[in-house]
């Protein structure tokens, strides 16, 4: 029997890969498969915890679950062969042309316009909350990527793409979405976000069948769930409003959503379309206003993405951003986007402005030279120039900041008042009752430049995510011709509880 110590030394050398809210077997077992890039789901998954709980050794159990990856014999602990599957799929032949499946209302149903509203309406424009959100969502499913890469490309489609959509894709009635007028245009414009060096929208595709403790569930509860809790230690997304707004932004509440994933059998892809609009009645019925396209089983009861070769011909008929070889990740098809802007050169730059305010810290160069995250933004597949924030004069001391926070928390120590070189001053922030460490906070002052508009503000963020929470004006400075920027980070031990706190 596994005691509490035993497990916080096995969960210690694998922290990052823990996605759990209780540390137990099962998810200390899941974040070690995670950081052995091994599947935790079907066979490797059942392996693993049949070897466990045999010889409760995590070491053993890892390994067995690689061997059988790889194709060595591997049983599940007890002599019986371990059965040969890869991700869950669907269970009956697809037809070529996707359905639709409008979700009935049952006891307990929320409505779409209920959803969408679920989460209440931060104080934040449209396209910053979108950058933020999806950017976030890709980088705490990166798995053990060292390295991802995200994309976001305004595009106007039309020709085959356009036909695939109306002819394939989008059939049914769609009711009170607006989508038929829309793909009656000439041309449409949508917003493809993709990310690529993540683990997918990998786990099991039904919701209604319970699902083990450690197992990935990124496709229902990215595709079917509403306000599916934070399940990323350390993660930047708290209760799901990421996964509902590419929904509000589109002016037809409509996305489609491409993604492939590592299974037993090889990679395996994923397609499905996704709306929620307003409740409507049908031929006697009442509906939520939730809406599917994908493949629909067991006699119209439930619907399943698209899987495969199916998946892969129709990812690649409508979406611009393709998967090479050996890529994982998801892509977003956002229909009819309403981004800032009058025209799509303005709402492309308004997409380029939202990621160096809230990005910049991904896009910062590590000691190796290179960001932690790889962000283009396109026009019609044409890259739009990014500078690099340490290079931006607006940018250059929060910059500063954020290096000399990530020393001190690296370093585990009191900070000097004042960095030698830079002149970043880092302190200490503390509670009184309880006495605990809660964060650090560095500052700098900045002589302004010609046409610069002065600063006074502190970025608020996570302690892994280093997503930017909020940008905090406080006193501007009394001296003629200075500014000043801080950033503050929380400790480590303390980042549930600011991500509690957040609005």
């Amino acid at each position: 029997m596994l005691s509490s110590a035993d497990l916080e030394r096995a969960l210690e050398p694998v922290r990052g890969y823990f996605s759990g809210r209780v540390i137990t077997p099962n998810t200390v077992l899941a974040a070690r498969l995670r950081a052995a890039s091994v599947p935790t789901q079907g066979p490797t998954w059942e392996t693993a915890k049949a070897v466990l709980a045999n010889h409760a050794d995590f070491d053993e159990a890892v390994r067995r679950a690689e061997q059988l990856m790889h194709g060595a014999h591997a049983g599940t602990g007890d002599g019986t062969p371990a059965p040969r599957r890869g991700l869950v799929t669907a269970e009956q032949p697809f037809s070529g042309t996707m359905e639709w499946f409008p979700k009935r209302f049952r006891e307990g149903d929320i409505d779409g316009q209920g959803a969408r509203k679920l989460l209440g309406v931060p104080n934040l424009d449209s396209t910053t909350l979108l950058v933020r959100e999806m950017a976030q969502n890709a980088w705490d499913a990166r798995g053990a990527s060292a390295s991802i890469r995200f994309t976001v490309n305004l595009r106007e489609v039309t020709g085959p793409a356009l036909e695939t959509l109306r002819a394939r894709v989008f059939t049914g009635e769609s009711n009170g979405l607006g989508l038929k007028e829309l793909l009656a245009r000439p041309s449409i414009w949508c917003l493809e976000v993709s990310d690529r060096g993540t683990v997918g929208l990998n786990g099991p595709i039904r919701n209604d069948r319970a699902i083990e403790p450690g197992v990935d569930r990124n496709f229902v509860d990215l595709v079917f769930n509403i306000g599916a809790p934070r399940d990323t230690h350390l993660g930047g997304g708290t209760y799901g409003f990421g996964k509902t707004i590419s929904y509000v932004i589109s002016n037809v509440g409509t996305v489609l959503i491409w993604s492939r994933a590592q299974g037993m059998d090889g990679y395996e892809e994923r397609f499905i379309g996704s709306a929620m609009g307003d409740n409507f009645d049908r031929l006697g019925r009442s509906y939520t206003g939730r809406h599917w396209w994908g493949h629909v089983v067991d006699d119209g009861d439930r619907v399943e993405p698209v899987v495969g070769g199916a998946a892969s011909g129709l990812g690649a008929a409508v979406f611009q951003d393709r998967f090479g070889t050996d890529e994982t990740g998801t892509s977003f098809l956002i229909l009819d986007p309403d981004l800032t802007g009058e025209t799509p050169e303005e709402k492309v730059k308004a997409l380029r402005d939202a990621v160096l305010d809230n990005l910049w810290p991904k896009l910062m160069r590590g000691e190796k030279g290179r960001s932690a995250m790889g962000i283009d933004v396109f026009l019609n597949g044409t890259r739009v120039v990014m500078p690099q924030p340490e290079d931006a004069p607006a940018l250059r001391g929060y910059t500063e900041c954020l290096g000399a926070v990530r020393r001190a928390q690296r370093l585990d120590d009191d900070p000097s008042d004042e960095d030698g070189v830079s002149l970043v001053r880092v302190v200490q922030i503390r509670s009184q009752r309880p006495k605990k460490l809660l964060g650090h906070l560095a500052l700098v002052r900045r002589q302004l430049q010609d046409g610069e508009e002065a600063q006074h503000h502190v970025s608020l963020m996570r302690h892994g995510a280093e997503l930017v929470v909020k940008k905090q004006a406080y006193r501007k400075l009394d001296v003629p011709g200075f500014q000043w920027m801080g950033v503050f980070k929380p400790a480590e031990h303390v980042d549930d509880s600011f991500a509690a706190a957040e609005p």
